[in-house]
């Protein structure tokens, strides 16, 4: 989200000092929001961090992007069943990649809440996650698969073709953890 596009990622003494201004955030408001982490980086002696706060503004506020992202959460996961479509974001990878993190922190906290009540995520035509150029689809599915079972949660995807899981970066974590 904040890296140049031509730098693999950021230095470890940038994510420190992303990683403190985050804790402040988290520390000083009740509702934390990206918009005050921006505002917290912008305001930071160092310029990569003022840069990183600068890049952050596409994310934050009334931008496209922040309409989605730097609001108070709506999602209600206390009900039976909970559905998430990620339909239409295609064309926006890199918002599209911030929902698959989101959606992973999700899925990860709500299962390991309980592990004596049954749950099951289920993936729906689960080929376009597989089939993510950045391979953050195949990993989230992979992810779950591989540790689900240990929270007694069942992963459940279903595509209409089986080469669509043999062919997946995530083929051995499906293959190994199902029953076909």
């Amino acid at each position: 989200m904040v890296k140049e596009d031509d730098k693999a990622g950021l230095g470890k003494f940038e994510r420190t000092e992303i990683e403190k201004s985050i804790l402040e955030v988290y520390k000083n408001n009740s509702e934390p929001r990206l918009s005050l982490l921006k505002e917290s980086l912008d305001q930071h002696e160092i310029t990569e961090l003022k840069k990183i706060g600068s890049i952050l503004g596409s994310w934050c506020g009334d931008t496209p992007y922040g309409k989605f992202l730097d609001r108070k959460s709506n999602i209600e996961l206390e009900r039976p069943s909970v559905c998430m479509d990620l339909k239409g974001l295609e064309p926006y990878p890199d918002l599209q990649s911030a929902c698959l993190l989101i959606i992973t922190d999700l899925i990860s906290r709500e299962i390991e809440k309980n592990k004596t009540e049954m749950k099951f995520v289920v993936f729906d035509e689960c080929w376009t996650l597989l089939e993510d150029e950045k391979g953050e689809g195949a990993a989230l599915v992979g992810n779950l698969f591989r540790t689900c079972r240990k929270y007694f949660t069942s992963s459940i995807a279903i595509s209409q073709n089986l080469d669509d899981f043999a062919k997946s970066k995530a083929s051995s974590a499906i293959m190994t953890n199902s029953s076909i």
